[in-house]
């Protein structure tokens, strides 16, 4: 006895469909939407922040966080408005001594800042790094 196997329209479709989507979600997921316009090195310690460039071209930007300091920083790329509003995008946290930490953010033209917002309580710190200086201006144009 032969059984006949059937299949609807729209299951075959879906079938269809799925390995296609499957493929553009790990393409996105990989960064597959374009390569980085610019990478960015930044080296963090106790107090300071040591950026390899301090403009870019706008787009893709890749940031490379070194902590060359002892004490465990963090990297925030912070937009600043006209009215010198601050507003935090993109980070790595807990930098521990020694290590390095990456990360991607899409960035318009305009006015940042490079800053290690570790705050006094946190991570062990007892001092503010953002008021201590660590931070840089950074534009995109």
């Amino acid at each position: 006895m032969t059984k006949h196997l059937r299949i609807s329209r729209e299951t075959l479709a879906l079938a269809l469909v799925l390995p296609v989507i499957a493929l553009a979600v790990v393409s996105m997921a990989c960064g597959g939407d374009s390569d980085p316009k610019a990478t960015v090195q930044v080296s963090l310690k106790e107090y300071s922040l040591s950026p390899s460039v301090t403009q870019v071209e706008a787009g893709k930007i890749h940031f490379v966080a070194k902590n060359d300091g002892s004490a465990i920083h963090e990297l925030a790329v912070v937009s600043v408005d006209d009215k010198g509003n601050k507003h935090e995008l993109a980070e790595a946290e807990d930098i521990g001594a020694g290590k390095t930490k990456e990360f991607n953010a899409k960035l318009k033209p305009g006015r940042y800042e490079l800053a290690c917002l570790v705050a006094p309580g946190e991570a062990g710190s007892t001092v503010d790094h953002y008021q201590q200086g660590m931070h840089v201006a950074f534009t995109v144009r």
